[in-house]
């Protein structure tokens, strides 16, 4: 067989995914105590750190596949929810449709979250990028990165076609 790589310290055995009674019993209590504070004091913060939690959670419980698909499911259905919603909003007149990068964005963002949930878990990792529309500074960096590309794109064609001539006359001579 193959060697366990069970770590009595850290209460984790890697190779099944097992956790300890105590990590366990710890992380319910982090989700009642997140609950609460959720309930009694909503804020952005305790929110995503009790999504984060349940997240955990239903990983240790139910298995990686099974969380992944629950997640994909969810962001389908989330996503689905803001087309309906974003065309109710806009209206469904075919010019303004075929016009409108942004519902062909969440058109293409709902197809990779499809992908995701029926082809395979790799898909999800496109949906990363969404990360780089919402964040600023990332969107800026992007844009300053791809907006030299077109003089980069003519320096090298300049570069390769000057060193092809000149393979071309030297070869000639």
């Amino acid at each position: 067989g193959s060697p366990s790589f069970s770590s009595s310290s850290s209460g984790i055995n890697a190779e099944y995914g097992e956790v300890s009674t105590s990590i366990s019993v710890f992380i319910w209590l982090l989700l009642l105590i997140l609950g609460s504070l959720c309930y009694l004091s909503p804020n952005s913060k305790t929110i995503s750190l009790l999504v984060i939690c349940s997240i955990v959670r239903l990983k240790i419980t139910a298995g990686m596949n099974f969380t992944l698909t629950f997640l994909g499911f969810c962001q389908v259905l989330g996503k689905g929810m803001f087309l309906v919603s974003y065309l109710g909003n806009r209206g469904f007149k075919r010019e303004n449709l075929k016009k409108d990068v942004d519902l062909f964005y969440h058109n293409l963002y709902m197809v990779f979250c499809i992908l995701g949930l029926v082809v395979h878990n790799f898909f999800y990792s496109i949906l990363m990028l969404d990360i780089i529309m919402r964040e600023e500074t990332l969107l800026n960096v992007i844009k300053s990165v791809t907006r030299n590309g077109k003089s980069i794109w003519l320096t090298t064609v300049l570069a390769s076609s000057s060193s092809t001539s000149s393979l071309l006359s030297a070869s000639s001579s």
